[in-house]
């Protein structure tokens, strides 16, 4: 069985938020105190996935075998420096560990890459953990490259430093 990509609904929130928490814990151990990784709450995260879809954010999962095995969401850019109008941002990408370097977050991208050019779009962006190679290395397989931009993002009691990515979309 082939796995199939198509846009996220509001009854997908709880294995959305497992795919979230179970790759959260895998990607970002060493980079993300055990503490902070050990405690995410399932249910919490479910909420907020609730609450974000019920909002109209723009999500796509990744199917297989009736189970969600990864998924993707975006949004207009939340940079100041950029305009909303032409720029996408990715938000979250994930997949379960288990399904990684397999091909499927590249399909998941193209998906996502082809709705934005269909919605005008001519840029899309993601910001990326400066020590996770592993995500930097994928967002480059697809596209990206690094702009120079680097911030502090704030997860527990840590600053951790992102980078960001641009892709610039083509037909």
């Amino acid at each position: 069985m082939k796995p199939i990509i198509r846009l996220a609904v509001e009854a997908d929130a709880n294995q959305i938020a497992n795919v979230h928490i179970l790759s959260w814990q895998t990607i970002y151990r060493g980079h993300i105190p055990d503490h902070v990784l050990n405690n995410l709450s399932i249910e919490k995260r479910t909420q907020e996935w609730l609450e974000r879809l019920q909002a109209g954010v723009i999500a796509w999962v990744l199917e297989f075998e009736n189970k969600i095995i990864g998924f993707a969401s975006i949004c207009p850019t939340r940079d100041a420096d950029d305009d909303p109008k032409f720029v996408a941002e990715i938000s979250a990408v994930y997949l379960l560990p288990e399904f990684w370097r397999k091909g499927l977050g590249q399909q998941l991208c193209q998906v996502v890459f082809d709705n934005v050019l269909n919605n005008q779009f001519k840029e899309i962006t993601v910001w990326v953990l400066e020590a996770n190679k592993q995500a930097r290395y994928f967002y480059e397989t697809v596209g990206f490259f690094e702009t120079g931009d680097v911030e502090t993002d704030h997860i527990g009691c840590e600053s951790l430093r992102v980078v960001r990515y641009r892709k610039i979309l083509t037909r």
